[in-house]
């Protein structure tokens, strides 16, 4: 007894795979936009820089009454700037976060190695800068996500790729 054995090829197969290739690209680009649109903002909050594990900045352990606490970075910068969040001082680091891109690449169209999404922020060139006196990375620190956040990512990629692959039918 022999069985007949059918093999899709060709043009069939890769137009699938460039159909999924760019529905994964247009998810991450979304995932990507959301994070822009959604969760930028709250990296410049103490509730995030709690939640993400931020390092203690100089004069957060002080009683805000004490001298200490009047003479630490923070301390200065409520005095001057009237606050205390994190990874800003003045605000101009906050602001130039407005102007993005966002590059997004699906592993279907590349190596099959996974795809990812890259929001830039070319003129927040104030993350970049280091302290001799602490340990403190605000780039690192911007970058980091909580569960939370990771999760709201993932649900938005997969409603956005499921919309994607329901278009194209």
């Amino acid at each position: 007894m022999s069985f007949a054995n059918a093999k899709i090829i060709g043009d069939a197969v890769q137009a699938a795979r460039d159909r999924a290739g760019l529905a994964a690209t247009n998810a991450y680009r979304k995932m990507g936009d959301t994070f822009h649109e959604r969760l930028k903002d709250r990296r410049f909050t103490e509730k995030h820089a709690k939640e993400a594990g931020y390092l203690p900045r100089a004069g957060e352990s002080f009683d805000r009454a004490s001298k200490e606490f009047k003479q630490s970075y923070l301390g200065r910068k409520l005095k001057l700037k009237g606050h205390t969040r994190p990874l800003e001082f003045s605000g101009k680091t906050r602001q130039s976060t407005e102007t993005h891109r966002v590059d997004a690449v699906s592993g279907i169209l590349t190596d099959g190695d996974g795809g990812e999404v890259q929001v830039k922020y070319p003129q927040a060139r104030g993350l970049n800068r280091k302290s001799k006196f602490t340990d403190i990375n605000m780039r690192d620190e911007f970058l980091r996500t909580t569960k939370a956040e990771r999760k709201t990512l993932a649900d938005v990629f997969e409603k956005a790729l499921q919309d994607e692959l329901r278009k194209g039918n």
